[in-house]
């Protein structure tokens, strides 16, 4: 794992940003879910926990290999936001995390995005901006978390 995600704070932060994107999302049994511009695959071990099918797709080989070490059962695929290489309505769910602004032609990844989206399905698009719900959120719980690593309720670490 990258150090830049590897710090506590920066770990309680994205489990609370994948609470969020998942009350956005519906579930169904048997249902299949994109996540677009995985990265490391930061999202992918809680999309396991919710659907049958999950496909992480990244244009970084690099991403692709860490992500490996948070999944399970979830397949990845090297492939670029702005040209799918999904059929037209394969999935129920899709999300795009923090990785659209990447891209010089969003519109574009847009409607790509919307073509392989079943009829009905959720469409999740996040972007980070300094003052957003979940930076606020983070930021208003940040006095005390439960740490995985030392299994006790403390204040974060510094990085």
């Amino acid at each position: 794992m990258t150090s830049r995600y590897s710090f506590d704070f920066s770990q309680y932060y994205h489990q609370r940003y994948n609470e969020l994107i998942l009350e956005c999302l519906t579930s169904r049994p048997g249902d299949t879910a994109l996540d677009c511009g995985c990265g490391i695959g930061i999202l992918l071990p809680a999309l396991e926990k919710r659907y049958q099918k999950i496909i992480g797709l990244d244009l970084s080989i690099d991403h692709l290999l860490q992500a490996r070490a948070r999944i399970r059962r979830s397949s990845l695929l090297v492939g670029d936001m702005a040209a799918l290489p999904m059929a037209p309505r394969s999935f129920d769910h899709v999300i795009c995390r923090t990785a659209l602004h990447r891209l010089p032609d969003a519109r574009r990844a847009f409607r790509g995005l919307f073509d392989i989206l079943k009829e009905g399905g959720d469409l999740v698009v996040t972007e980070p901006i300094g003052d957003s719900r979940i930076v606020r959120i983070v930021q208003a719980q940040r006095s005390t978390f439960f740490c995985p690593a030392c299994q006790q309720t403390r204040p974060p670490c510094q990085p």
